[in-house]
């Protein structure tokens, strides 16, 4: 049947959104194009026969790269290169996780709005102690250095720029100037009011910070062992107030409405879904749900029909033409995939039986004076445990894409979700109206963070690679295209060669690597050591910001599951803080000292391995000699290194220059493998497989 991708005008425009941003947007150019002209491609095969459909395709390949074009050049191209600090910086928090609640934690990084010595969007980072007591609309000044978000590079960087954040600001001290009252930090107070009620009967303080994160979007204070447990069990997803969150409310006030006239009865579920959203912080899964809600509650009203697939494609276009830069939001690209994958598959199991009295068809796809039967085909339960499965494959592209890991214990973990989170999100609400019903939610809470972790140790998850942009963009191709068939063997002839695409990175030979990656002129380089035969990873130097950035990425993309350790010769504050500036799961199973004595073992690093690591101690890498030596000095740094299972021996010595670091590497064989110089500054990598 042709027309099975684009048979409405709203998915041909969307999807033509999508080519042009990221037409704009990839690292490269030329993949860049590459995806645009793919996608192009299906487009005229599956719309031979309507040719406005691809005329509408075109117009919307043109309109997302001009927008991307566009806001780039608006929003980033005065941006600083290069740390830089701030005397006197005044800030105004406009972050709505900050929560006014007893034992209930404010997020690591806050939102907010520099007013003086210039204007930006930023995140904040505050001393340690000190986030807990700030609120929303509240004034700051104080001394900081700042940080500019890089271009579109992937991961962090992605979900920065798309929420329009320019700097990260590093407080070293910050002074409360007063709360600015708002209608919004109204709104916000009424929330964390029913934030209070619903957890007053809880007696674990952890599980009253998983209740807000789970209602309410409020994760800063999660426990980083259960957050661990969450990510490794793939369910993690119920720290973002996303669609599913929205829905279950949706799904209450339908039963609610039911005591009032129709029309009152939609106007209430509107209401009561854009209190939510906006308490919660209006992220974008849940303002994707919102607005598909809003639309269909909307054609309800006027009896109007459209498919779901069309209205999400209508709020998709509209959400990157705003801000073009979701487009490399992992969140949003989460939302749109995995709600349009579900919609696809809830059509398998079901077939519309229309009686027709005058059709009338409209603009935007809807028609007029329709009734729809659906009748379910099938086992019921069968329908309901294939999304779980859905969600999987629907995800699995943009987690190796980000990721480079496999979560395949978030199919056996959302089994059991799938009927626990409707009662307990109903229970959360009642507890705000009742709070003694606060005893009962704590043991659900208590039973679903047991069995995320339970589904953690049973199938953690499998370190896989990266891959590549072109190979993610034919995968997604072929699973909605397998998705939108009615007939078994079409359906499977086209999974095979998509699953070859998404298990291709288990394929790739792993390779032993050894990168650089500088972070300024003063401090010195962070290394990496790659095992590619174990998977495992060990870091030398205490990874800055930037570094750290880097070094996430490049283990993501490696498939590395693990940092054995970290060897370090440093042992200030300030180095010891820059720890956090790694992903939790990535945190190192082991640090070793040199050159410090046993005044190195401080607390700060104590504190960092209890928190991070669940580990009570490091070692002076004296007392513990490895396969890792390190000679540090004030102007550089000399390494060996050698690699399990192999014969191989790596020898490096940086040395610091006027303005670069120049690096000497050479292996056990006496012979130069490669020797750098003039390797500049800031952020420059240079790396070396063998």
């Amino acid at each position: 049947m042709p027309g099975v991708l684009f048979q409405r005008y709203e998915s041909s425009f969307f999807a033509g959104i999508i080519a042009g941003c990221a037409a704009i947007f990839c690292h490269d150019i030329l993949i860049g194009v590459l995806v645009a002209v793919l996608s192009i491609a299906v487009a005229a095969i599956f719309s031979r026969s309507r040719k406005k459909i691809f005329y509408t395709f075109l117009a919307g390949v043109c309109a997302g790269s001009i927008s991307a074009f566009i806001q780039t050049q608006l929003n980033y191209s005065r941006v600083e290169n290069g740390e830089f600090s701030v005397e006197n910086i005044e800030v105004k928090l406009t972050d709505p996780r900050l929560c006014d609640v007893p034992d209930i934690r404010n997020p690591r990084l806050i939102r907010a709005e520099v007013e003086k010595p210039f204007q930006a969007a930023v995140f904040c980072r505050f001393p340690a102690g000190t986030r807990d007591h700030f609120r929303y609309g509240e004034r700051l000044t104080g001394k900081a250095y700042l940080v500019p978000v890089d271009s579109i590079t992937g991961g962090f960087d992605n979900y920065l720029r798309s929420r329009k954040v320019q700097y990260i600001v590093h407080f070293r001290e910050a002074h409360s100037c007063g709360v600015e009252p708002t209608l919004y930090g109204q709104l916000l107070f009424l929330r964390d009011g029913l934030i209070a009620r619903c957890v007053s009967y809880f007696q674990d303080r952890s599980l009253k910070n998983i209740a807000a994160a789970l209602f309410f979007g409020i994760s800063g204070g999660v426990e980083d062992s259960d957050r661990k447990s969450f990510v490794d069990s793939g369910t993690v997803h119920l720290f973002s107030v996303s669609g599913m969150h929205v829905a279950v409310v949706a799904a209450l006030m339908l039963l609610i409405s039911r005591c009032f006239g129709y029309r009152t009865g939609y106007l209430l579920l509107i209401a009561a879904c854009g209190f939510y959203t906006l308490a919660t912080g209006a992220n974008t899964p849940a303002l994707r749900a919102f607005f598909m809600i809003s639309v269909w509650a909307v054609l309800r009203i006027n009896y109007l029909w459209m498919r779901p697939l069309d209205i999400m494609s209508l709020c998709g276009a509209l959400f990157l033409l705003i801000n073009p830069f979701l487009f490399a939001d992992t969140g949003a690209q989460y939302s749109f995939v995995i709600t349009a994958a579900l919609l696809l598959t809830a059509d398998r199991f079901s077939t519309g039986v229309r009686r027709e009295r005058r059709l009338e068809e409209l603009s935007f796809g809807a028609a007029r004076n329709e009734e729809k039967k659906l009748r379910i085909d099938g086992d019921p339960v069968a329908a309901l445990l294939s999304v779980p499965l859905t969600a999987f494959f629907a995800g699995a592209g943009i987690t190796l894409l980000r990721g480079g890991r496999f979560f395949f214990g978030q199919i056996v973990a959302n089994i059991l979700l799938l009927f626990l989170t409707l009662p307990l999100f109903v229970l959360l609400i009642f507890c705000c109206i009742f709070p003694p019903l606060g005893v009962l939610a704590e043991n659900c809470l208590f039973l679903l963070r047991s069995w995320c972790a339970f589904c953690a140790e049973l199938i953690p998850p499998l370190p896989a690679g990266e891959l590549q942009i072109w190979v993610t963009a034919a995968y997604y191709i072929l699973l909605f295209i397998m998705l939108s068939r009615k007939k078994l063997y079409s359906s499977v002839l086209l999974a095979l060669p998509a699953l070859a695409l998404l298990f291709c990175p288990l394929l790739t030979p792993k390779r032993d690597m050894v990168m650089v990656i500088t972070s300024d002129s003063k401090t010195p380089p962070c290394v990496l050591f790659c095992d590619g035969q174990s998977g495992t990873a060990e870091i030398v130097n205490i990874p800055t910001f930037s570094c750290a950035k880097h070094l996430s990425r490049e283990l993501r993309k490696r498939g590395i599951g693990a940092v054995d350790a970290l060897h370090t010769g440093s042992n200030k504050v300030g180095d010891i803080d820059s720890l956090n500036y790694l992903d939790p799961d990535l945190a190192p199973e082991k640090i070793f000292i040199s050159g410090c004595g046993k005044s190195g073992v401080n607390s700060r690093i104590v504190n960092y391995l209890q928190t991070k690591c669940q580990r009570s101690d490091a070692v002076n890498a004296a007392m513990h000699p490895g396969k890792c030596q390190v000679f540090p000095s004030k102007t550089g740094l000399e390494i060996e290194y050698f690699f399990s299972g192999s014969k191989l021996k790596i020898y490096l010595k940086i040395d610091k220059g006027e303005k670069f670091w120049r690096i000497s590497c050479r292996s056990d064989s006496g012979a130069e493998v490669e020797v750098v110089r003039n390797f500049g500054v800031p952020e420059t990598v240079w790396s070396y497989e063998f």
